[in-house]
């Protein structure tokens, strides 16, 4: 699963950032989870994203505009994982196709 965070690394995206890795520290056992951020304007623009900080989990944007909190980074994670696991049908382990 790939989780991209997207701001131009103001406080408010560099929180986003940290309060997502925990999520995730907490959450990914298997490491399965890759966490990326996004500082690019254009690359933002491509994506839609209209406010800051934002989080998109496999392309899709999932939260704009605002801070999540521990547990709703936490809910993120874990339905990202479940949608993962509901339409992937790559056997490899390594990658985030959709083989």
């Amino acid at each position: 699963m790939l989780i991209q965070i997207f701001g131009p690394g103001c406080a408010r995206c560099e929180k986003t950032y940290e309060v997502i890795n925990n999520a995730v520290r907490l959450h990914d056992n298997d490491n399965q989870v890759a966490v990326e951020k996004i500082t690019d304007p254009i690359a933002m623009m491509q994506a839609g994203i209209l406010s800051t900080p934002a989080i998109a989990i496999n392309g899709k944007i999932v939260l704009s505009g605002r801070i999540p909190s521990l547990d709703e980074a936490f809910s993120l994670v874990e339905s990202g994982q479940a949608a993962r696991q509901d339409t992937a049908t790559c056997t490899c382990g390594t990658c985030h196709c959709s083989r």
